[in-house]
């Protein structure tokens, strides 16, 4: 395979050979001009080269013999030697009459003018037009005009002129650019240091202005505080004696209240003179001042309004509340007579009743005293009630559990009866596995199956639930927690079940895939075989297939014993499989960055070679005579055209 890439590359080298001999400036080999048309262009570009340095050499073939136009192009440039062999600036105009190929190829001197994308719109402009109605004369005329009219008509010491003139001018340029930018610099640091200046300024003018303006609002604030402490002091005196009339609880918060009120105002008593020189300091000691004395005010408010208001409240409510509790008391006792009446024990609620019963005319005695405690006759009475609705939710839920009970007995006697035929049918099942498979299939199946062996457990314990259940036992809730142990028991058997089946389902349906993934497996092995053991194949590849491999042949060990344990075996394959997959991939990769590699090592060595022929050319290739300029090197720059 080397052998026959290094053939294939040295062909063009070969194909090179052939090329036409470069006599004058147009070699004609297609000969499609006229003498005198070819002897006025010879000397029409001896002039142009006279005058500017730059070698134009026409070739006209008439066919590429099986090459690109750009290799040909390149390959006949650099055999050519066209131009200066010190400046390079020569440009080839390669046309092919038959294959219908031009081709401007310039020297390595020339390119930064001659640029593909100008080169391409000189032959669009100047050679196709004329080329595709083979009017090869005027194509090859007005292809030369438009490159001559691109490269300029300068003379060598013109153009040396101008870049030094061009230069001259830069450095002018660029010294009035530094002036400029030294003056800016200046003006701005001038600016810049004003701007400081005019900020500090305008900074200070405004810290001194808001300072001034947070004195007058604090000496306004503290005259509207003295006068709003004055009120404070005058409303404490109006209400100091009302407590007196309230009850003890609300006369305990008013005093504490009261004892704020007087702690508060006797902070603020120095409102008028311990004002901060600093007005920042100031402003926030008249904001806590203006703080307290608000709760001062809330608490005023507290004893005047709403502690009355209060008491109010609790002296409407009270005897409503124990009226709606002896109410609910009356209800609850006629619902627990009932149930007894119908046989349920209902012993524990009667000590309770009888306990508010006594609480509630106590309650009745105390809203006639004097001076009544309603507020404590409203949190009893509240108290009550919630004992009486819990005795009377507890009775009622006596009957509800019985009755629940019983109706899930009789739902049960069917699942029973299903659950254990159900248990029986896969107890068979399960036996017939573990004859069949491996322990590792069923081993964690058989540690359940050993905690599901004991059926009779079923009955006896719904005979159980039911004798608790009955009037003359009356354990509803043991009853009912048998009842649930019972369903969560069922489901238990069923997900054991169900599991049998998916493994019975699972280690079948293995053994069925056996044979078409072992044959999976073979074809991988044999796909990949042939690319790992390429000598480009690197050692990931080997080490991928040979791992697969191995997976391979434990499947196949594993498979011819008594009792398969199949899954594993699946999975055993399906690594095969995939590591067959990857090996085959990577060796691939392997072998095209191999050949990546020769590839540019070839172009690399094409390289070298045109380099060392360019390097060999001795200084007598220099033009010292007529003819066109020899010594040039080509690059693969211009453009090509197909007309």
């Amino acid at each position: 395979m080397r052998i026959l890439t290094v053939l294939f590359c040295l062909c063009p080298l070969a194909v090179a050979q052939n090329f036409p001999d470069m006599d004058s400036f147009v070699t004609d080999v297609a000969s499609v001009l006229s003498q005198k048309s070819e002897a006025d262009l010879e000397s029409d570009l001896q002039r142009y080269q006279d005058q500017t340095g730059y070698t134009v050499a026409v070739c006209i073939v008439q066919t590429l013999d099986g090459m690109s136009v750009e290799d040909y192009a390149h390959d006949l440039f650099n055999t050519w030697k066209i131009g200066n062999a010190k400046t390079e600036q020569g440009v080839l105009l390669l046309i092919a009459t038959v294959d219908r190929d031009v081709k401007i190829e310039p020297g390595g001197g020339l390119e930064h003018i001659l640029t593909a994308g100008r080169s391409g719109e000189i032959l669009d402009e100047y050679a196709v037009p004329f080329l595709h109605d083979n009017n090869w004369q005027g194509g090859v005329e007005s292809t030369v005009r438009g490159m001559k009219q691109t490269l300029g008509t300068l003379s060598p010491a013109e153009r040396a002129a101008m870049v030094e003139r061009e230069a001259k001018e830069s450095a002018e340029s660029a010294a009035k650019a530094r002036a400029f930018a030294l003056h800016a610099l200046f003006v701005f640091v001038l600016l810049l240091g004003g701007g400081i200046f005019l900020f500090v300024s305008v900074r200070v003018y405004n810290e001194k202005k808001r300072k001034a303006e947070l004195r007058r609002e604090n000496e306004k604030i503290k005259v509207e505080l003295s006068g709003y402490r004055q009120d404070l002091l005058r409303r404490k005196e109006d209400i100091k004696e009302m407590p007196s009339t309230f009850p003890d609880w609300a006369k305990k918060n008013a005093l504490v209240l009261l004892e704020q009120v007087d702690s508060i105002l006797e902070s603020t008593r120095s409102i008028n003179s311990a004002l901060a020189e600093d007005t920042d300091v100031a402003a926030q000691f008249l904001h806590g001042v203006q703080v307290a004395l608000g709760k001062v005010a809330d608490a005023l408010e507290t004893i005047k309004v709403h502690l009355p208001l209060e008491i109010k409240v609790y002296e409407e409510d009270a005897p409503v509340l124990v009226h709606s509790a002896d109410k609910a008391l009356k209800d609850a006792r006629s619902a627990v007579e009932q149930l007894g009446k119908e046989g349920f024990h209902v012993e524990k609620f009667e000590p309770v009743l009888a306990a508010v019963s006594g609480s509630l005319q106590d309650l009745q005695v105390a809203l006639t005293e004097k001076r009544p405690d309603f507020k404590s006759i409203c949190e009893k009475a509240r108290v009550h009630k919630d004992e009486i609705s819990n005795c009377k939710t507890g009775a009622k839920a006596l009957k509800e559990t019985r009755d629940r009970v019983e109706h899930e007995l009789h739902a049960l006697d069917k699942k029973v009866s299903d659950t254990l035929a159900n248990l029986e049918e896969h107890g068979r099942k399960f036996r017939h596995f573990k004859n069949n498979a491996p322990s590792v299939c069923w081993r964690e199946l058989d540690n359940k199956h050993g905690k599901l062996q004991n059926h009779g457990h079923f009955r006896s314990s719904s005979e159980k639930a039911a004798r608790l259940n009955h009037m003359e036992v009356q354990d509803f809730a043991a009853a009912a927690d048998i009842v649930s142990a019972m369903y969560a028991e069922i489901i238990t058997v069923k997900e054991w079940c169900q599991s049998i089946d998916s493994a019975v389902q699972a280690y079948d349906q293995a053994m069925r895939d056996y044979t078409s993934k072992l044959h999976d497996a073979e074809t991988a092995r044999s796909h990949a075989n042939s690319q790992v053991n390429d000598s480009d194949a690197g050692g990931d590849a080997r080490s991928l297939f040979n791992t697969a491999s191995a997976s391979l042949s434990t499947a196949e060990s594993m498979a011819s014993g008594r009792k398969v344990d199949w899954p594993t075996v699946v999975k055993h394959l399906d690594v095969a499989i995939t590591k067959f997959g990857e090996a085959k991939s990577n060796a691939e990769s392997d072998i095209l960055r191999a050949e990546q590699r020769r590839e540019d090592a070839r172009r690399a060595e094409k390289r070298r070679q045109e380099a060392a022929r360019r390097s060999s050319i001795s200084s007598s290739s220099h033009h010292s005579g007529g003819g066109p300029s020899r010594g040039g090197g080509s690059y693969g720059g211009g453009a090509s055209r197909k007309f």
